[in-house]
């Protein structure tokens, strides 16, 4: 998307909103979990929250809405935003972690029957279209 100050778009969640001005980012906010995430890779975003805290974003940071405090902090893997690119990679995320992503990437109810070590760390990398 061409970087155009004067027509940003918004992306609204029930969590908060982020204002775009041409860039790529990312933005993790599902009504079913607490988490709301979004991690800035280039360009430029407004992050606000409905109570009204504000932050603005520089690429390679993201925000995170942790008990109702929105926080800046740098973004430590890269290679977790490569999902834009068809690939899902993994760098010591607990099992039950990693299987929620897989779900929300393949659209699919995945189940593990005998689960003896749920916070078990996985790294790996799984192209999407493997699915």
């Amino acid at each position: 998307m061409a970087k155009d100050t004067s027509h940003p778009f918004i992306v609204s969640t029930a969590k908060g909103s982020i204002t775009v001005t041409g860039t790529t980012f990312d933005v993790y906010a599902y009504d079913s979990k607490e988490r709301f995430t979004t991690a800035l890779l280039e360009g430029h975003v407004h992050v606000n929250t409905p109570d009204g805290q504000t932050v603005n974003l520089q690429p390679l940071q993201k925000a995170d809405l942790n008990k109702a405090k929105l926080s800046v902090t740098p973004i430590d893997d890269p290679d977790a935003y490569k999902w834009m690119e068809g690939l899902i990679s993994f760098d010591n995320k607990p099992m039950t972690e990693v299987l929620d992503e897989l779900r929300n990437a393949f659209g699919t109810d995945i189940q593990i029957k005998h689960l003896n070590t749920p916070h078990l760390l996985l790294t790996g990398k799984f192209l999407v279209g493997d699915g």
